[in-house]
């Protein structure tokens, strides 16, 4: 795992919070290549709208011309419609812009937006309408990206049956593929009377491939194995990867697959805690991880490090039936039910 060009407790945030223009968001859409509307055609167009409004009343109260009230109404409507959606345009040119500052600070790549984003990470090949945004990423000099996190939407079901799932990840290249291993963070899930019942994960894994590890780390995470790698599990699992683990990414749920590690937030958008959470888990969590995971070979396969892969049966955790999740689904909903007749 390299070490990365920046002490992450040292990281400048305040231009998180810098004020940003009309001028700003031109620049940053010119830098960028940002497809749509530009700010400064929204505000005409609004500008316009108002105009037609005021015309309206200043018609009406003058008595120049007859107006109907509902086409008054109307106009006003639309035109404070139209104006919060403007500012709920810039509201997302803001935040783009201000990321974009912070990428450039520290040597980061920025991207707005990624539709379908190839990724191996679970909630990556889950619903449709993928979508991921404000990507920054750290590339090193022979072009391999050593980390990434974003912005992930995507959508299930369809008409009224329609809803959209929106994570921030982190993704850690460790170069080395392991066996497919989920941690399921305790702290995220719907818990009652100090049980799990649900997972804040878009995917339910077979009971029988959970695995417990010594001390307090099963109080904070629940860690999914394929059978019959439960000691390479232990392998990867030690001591100081644990504590690390739960000191930095406690509340984060975490995926390693092939040679990715995966870091997930159920929050749908960057603020300044978050981005300090992930960049210490990059440097504290995610560097002790991966630099143990430089010493994994598959034993099962012959000379498996020199190959850098991992057996079949390794590769991919078995996802629990959908006649159970659906049945553990309606029991929590259920449990929640009862439990807001009592508390009435």
């Amino acid at each position: 795992m390299a070490d990365y060009p920046f002490d992450s407790d040292k990281l400048d945030y305040r231009v998180l919070s810098q004020p940003v223009s009309q001028r700003d968001i031109a620049e940053f859409r010119q830098q960028t290549g940002s497809e749509g509307v530009s700010m400064k055609s929204m505000i005409t167009v609004g500008v316009v709208f108002w105009s037609i409004c005021l015309l309206l009343m200043l018609l009406q109260l003058t008595g120049l011309a007859k107006t109907d009230g509902k086409l008054l109404w109307g106009a006003v409507f639309w035109s404070v419609l139209y104006t919060i959606g403007c500012f709920a345009y810039y509201i997302t040119y803001r935040e783009q812009v201000r990321l974009y500052r912070f990428a450039r600070l520290h040597g980061l790549r920025y991207l707005p937006e990624l539709r379908d984003p190839q990724r191996n990470g679970m909630i990556f090949t889950v619903g449709h309408g993928r979508q991921a945004r404000n990507i920054m990423s750290l590339v090193d000099r022979s072009g391999r990206t050593l980390f990434e996190l974003g912005n992930m939407m995507y959508v299930e079901g369809y008409g009224r049956n329609r809803r959209t799932y929106s994570y921030t990840y982190l993704c850690i290249d460790m170069r080395r593929n392991l066996p497919h291993m989920v941690l399921d963070s305790t702290r995220n899930n719907l818990r009652l009377f100090g049980k799990n019942l649900s997972s804040s994960l878009p995917a339910a894994f077979a009971k029988d491939q959970r695995l417990q590890l010594e001390g307090e780390f099963n109080n904070y995470f629940t860690l999914y194995a394929p059978k019959e790698y439960e000691r390479d599990a232990l392998c990867i699992f030690t001591p100081e990867v644990m504590a690390a683990m739960i000191d930095t990414a406690a509340q984060f749920d975490a995926e390693v697959v092939d040679d990715k590690l995966y870091f997930y937030s159920r929050r749908p958008a960057f603020d300044d805690a978050l981005l300090r959470r992930f960049f210490r888990v990059v440097q504290v969590a995610g560097a002790k991880f991966c630099r143990r995971s430089d010493y994994y070979a598959d034993e099962r396969l012959t000379d498996s490090r020199q190959a850098n892969t991992v057996a079949l049966a390794g590769k991919r955790l078995q996802k629990r039936g959908w006649f159970v999740v659906f049945v553990a689904v309606v029991i929590s909903l259920l449990v929640m039910y009862i439990v807001q007749l009592l508390s009435h």
